[in-house]
C-alpha cells in the first residue's frame, strides 16, 4: 500500500512508510548492503548514507509534526525522536541482512511500525507537556 493510499491512522501510515523503506531496500538486498554495510568503509558512500538518513528523518519529523499537530515547541523532541527512530531502523536492518536478526521481513516491518508510533506518540506527549 503505498503512504497516500494509506487510512489516515497513525499505524498504517506509519506501517505504509516503513514498508516502502524496507521494501526498497530489501527487494534487492545489494542496495542495502551498498547503503548500509558497504558504505561503512567509504567516506563517499558514507556521506551518503548520512544524507539520505538525515533526509527521511527529516521527513518523518514533518509528517510527525502535521500528523499529530504537534506544537511549535515540539520541534527538538520531535527531530530528536525521528533521528533515534531512523538511526535505529537503519542498524536494525544491517542486523536484519547479515542474519543475525532471525524475523521475517514482514515481522520486521510490523514491529517496527509499532514501535514508531509508540515512540512518536510518547514524544508529542512529552511536548505538550512542556
Amino acid at each position: 500500500m503505498t503512504i497516500a493510499a494509506a487510512p489516515h491512522d497513525a499505524h498504517e501510515k506509519t506501517r505504509a512508510s516503513i514498508e516502502t523503506f524496507v521494501r526498497d531496500l530489501t527487494d534487492d538486498p545489494r542496495r542495502a548492503r551498498i547503503a548500509f554495510v558497504e558504505a561503512l568503509g567509504s567516506e563517499r558512500l558514507m556521506r551518503r548514507r548520512l544524507d539520505t538518513l538525515r533526509a527521511f528523518s527529516e521527513l518523518l519529523a514533518a509528517q510527525a509534526r502535521d500528523f499529530y499537530d504537534a506544537p511549535t515547541e515540539a520541534d527538538a523532541i520531535v527531530d530528536l525522536t525521528a533521528s533515534v527512530l531512523v538511526g535505529g531502523m537503519a542498524e536494525l536492518l544491517i542486523r536484519w541482512l547479515d542474519g543475525s536478526l532471525e524475523v521475517t521481513r514482514e515481522r520486521l516491518i510490523e514491529d517496527l511500525s509499532t514501535l514508531f508510533v509508540a515512540t512518536g506518540e510518547s514524544a508529542v506527549a512529552i511536548a505538550r507537556g512542556r
